[in-house]
Formats: structure tokens, C-alpha cells, sequence
């Protein structure tokens, strides 16, 4: 799927979160970026893993946990303040 702005100006929201989910998950270190393989990894070396380590289920639940309530909390709350 081509990622071109839309043209209907009631669409740009919509674009505007769908890249911004797909951000999340860019090739980067940055906390900008929680679900790329670097965040992984780190997260991972923060749960006694090393990188380049098999993480498990516990470990893979875990560094996921660690990355998604922050996001799920950032985007309450925007929804809150939005209504």
C-alpha cells in the first residue's frame, strides 16, 4: 500500500495516526521508535538479556509490556484531553 497523503482533507487524521503507528516501529534506536529491534534489545539487556540472545516468552512478553503501556497510557490520555 503506497503511503501518498490523502486528498479528501476528512482522511488526514486517519493518515496522520496510521504513519505514526508505523513510526513506532522504524528501524532506530530512539524511544520515538519502541518496537524497533534496537528498543527490543535494550529492553531485552535491561531484563538480563544479552543482545544477540534468544529471548523466551517471558522475556519477549515482558520487553513488549515494557514498551506498550507507555504508548497505551501517552494515547488515553490523548484521548481524554481530545473529548
Amino acid at each position: 500500500m503506497p503511503l501518498t497523503k490523502p486528498e479528501d482533507p476528512e482522511q488526514l487524521e486517519d493518515f496522520a495516526t496510521h504513519i505514526r503507528i508505523l513510526s513506532w516501529f522504524f528501524d532506530d534506536p530512539s524511544p520515538l521508535c519502541p518496537f524497533s529491534v534496537h528498543r527490543m534489545a535494550l529492553i531485552g539487556k535491561e531484563l538480563g538479556k544479552e543482545v544477540g540472545e534468544w529471548f523466551g516468552p517471558s522475556t519477549a512478553a515482558g520487553a513488549l509490556k515494557s514498551v506498550f503501556f507507555p504508548i497505551h497510557y501517552t494515547m488515553s490520555q490523548a484521548d481524554t484531553v481530545g473529548h
